[in-house]
């Protein structure tokens, strides 16, 4: 599938739920990227998770801003399509970044959240023989990346 048209068509669906929490997204797509053998529909569930979680971690902030980017790399003889989906909330604790894929394991209160969007995307996203992992930003927010293989 097209990486890109599937970013899009997250970002397209959850435009009324952005404006509502008065958040600008800016993208940076490799517009000459590769089709990835991909589970479009589970694809596109990760990225809606990981733009959820982006709206969550900004909670309260003003000037919310989420970036989302779209790359080719070459690593070992392999290609690998590479998104990232970057927040500009609080990012995460050190302590907590090693487990913030762990089943149930989630910073939001009761009522937020169950901490399996995380550990479900990781699922999805290894099924595909891929990597999901999430750094802190410059912005001070947390980027979670998405790296797939192309073949």
């Amino acid at each position: 599938g097209n990486f890109n048209e599937s970013a899009e068509r997250v970002l397209m669906l959850m435009e009324p739920k952005l404006k509502t929490n008065n958040a600008t997204v800016e993208r940076a797509y490799a517009y000459d990227l590769p089709l990835v053998p991909m589970d479009i529909s589970r694809i596109e569930q990760v990225i809606l998770n990981l733009v959820n979680n982006d709206l969550d971690a900004m909670s309260g902030r003003e000037g919310k801003k989420i970036r989302a980017c779209t790359f080719l790399k070459e690593s070992d003889g392999k290609k690998f399509v590479v998104a990232s989906f970057s927040d500009n909330g609080t990012g995460i604790h050190p302590d907590d970044m090693r487990k913030i894929f762990d089943p149930f394991f989630t910073t939001k209160g009761p009522d937020k959240g169950t901490g399996l969007g995380l550990s479900v995307s990781y699922g999805i996203i290894k099924d595909h023989n891929g990597r999901i992992w999430a750094e802190n930003n410059e912005w001070g927010g947390a980027s979670f990346f998405i790296e797939l293989p192309i073949h």
